[in-house]
């Protein structure tokens, strides 16, 4: 049986939706705002991370943390690990401030850099203790596309990737069309995910059958 959020966890999530959902009905989009991930989505990466067993997870996007708080949950039932980074650092300082309300700070280590330089500076899979096998992408396929050979040479070879998306016909534009499409080459079982946006789910290492094939 999946463990339910504890109430600390909980109470600090809703308050924090809360106050998204009020920055959105006023328009305010700003490098400042929450731009917190829907709560289906979090409740889906909590889910996933559970359910699969994740022990080494990435998160490119940190933000105010509400999707780091979903992942870190995770994690502490897991006994896995969280690394998320952000290119702002009031907004690490924010996220910090969030995981240790929640009693999770201990689980997540947060950096603050630009994503080719903190991708860089990360070991291959051979040279880590453990690969990664769970990813969150909450930053747009245009920063990740650069940087994803390198990123995937630091994954196990039955990683879940979950990308956060956008409207109907997002991902049927350059570069998400390509991204996809280079996925697929290279063993990914990739879907896409009709929730309040389209997600994209991908899992390593699972070879899809060609069309029409019985």
């Amino acid at each position: 049986m999946r463990p339910h959020l504890e109430p600390a966890v909980t109470d600090l999530l809703s308050r924090l939706h809360g106050e998204d959902g009020a920055q959105r009905a006023r328009g305010e989009r700003t490098d400042a705002s929450l731009k917190a991930v829907h709560p289906t989505v979090g409740e889906l990466l909590y889910r996933l991370v559970i359910d699969q067993g994740a022990r080494n997870i990435l998160e490119m996007g940190t933000s105010h943390g509400v999707s780091t708080l979903y992942l870190a949950a995770a994690a502490r039932h897991t006994g896995g690990r969280v690394v998320t980074v952000d290119r702002l650092a009031e907004k690490t300082a924010i996220a910090d401030r969030h995981l240790a309300e929640a009693g999770l700070g201990d689980v997540v280590e947060l950096a603050t850099a630009e994503l080719d330089e903190f991708v860089a500076g990360m070991p291959s899979a051979s040279e880590r203790h453990s690969a990664v096998d769970f990813v969150f992408v909450d930053v747009g396929i245009p920063a990740v596309a650069p940087v994803w050979s390198r990123l995937e040479a630091m994954l196990t070879g039955d990683a879940t990737l979950l990308v956060d998306g956008g409207p109907p016909g997002y991902w049927q534009e350059p570069p998400m069309a390509d991204f996809i499409e280079s996925l697929r080459q290279r063993d990914w079982l990739v879907s896409l995910l009709p929730m309040h946006k389209q997600h994209l789910l991908g899992i390593r290492g699972v070879v899809a059958d060609p069309p029409n094939t019985p």
